[in-house]
């Protein structure tokens, strides 16, 4: 099994770590981060007309292959686990394959849906499984 922190290391937000096996992909969290690398408070309307490619070639995606509507390649992931509804834990779900399906709880959900209004948050988790506190679940070979 591997870990591979893609964000949220060295700053606050951004958040999103792979959990890799041999047959399995998933994704904990997909966020947007808070500030930008010179430190100021990171304002998505700064890209908001940028294409995908163009925002994991200047750095503001991750690159994370198999995960994007535009790439093509085969290396799917099994899903992704919102783990609470940060926008820096989530923020960027929009720009994932429609066919990726999400993890989170009913309420992670409800509060996401309700918050998309007042950020610069476009549309809504469609593709979703919800989980329960305390209880498990399997995404892909992994539970």
């Amino acid at each position: 099994m591997k870990i591979i922190i893609h964000r949220g290391t060295h700053k606050i937000g951004g958040s999103c770590v792979e959990i890799q096996s041999k047959k399995s992909r998933i994704l904990i969290d997909i966020g947007m981060p808070l500030v930008k690398k010179d430190g100021d408070s990171f304002d998505f309307r700064e890209h908001e007309n940028t294409p995908g490619p163009e925002l994991v070639k200047g750095k503001v995606l991750p690159d994370i292959g198999g995960i994007y509507a535009w790439d093509s390649d085969k290396k799917m992931i099994d899903g992704v686990l919102i783990s609470h509804p940060h926008i820096d834990h989530y923020g960027f779900f929009r720009y994932l394959k429609k066919d990726i399906c999400f993890y989170l709880g009913e309420a992670t959900k409800e509060i996401i849906d309700l918050t998309v209004i007042f950020t610069p948050v476009e549309g809504s988790i469609s593709n979703y499984h919800p989980i329960e506190s305390g209880k498990s679940f399997c995404c892909g070979i992994l539970e």
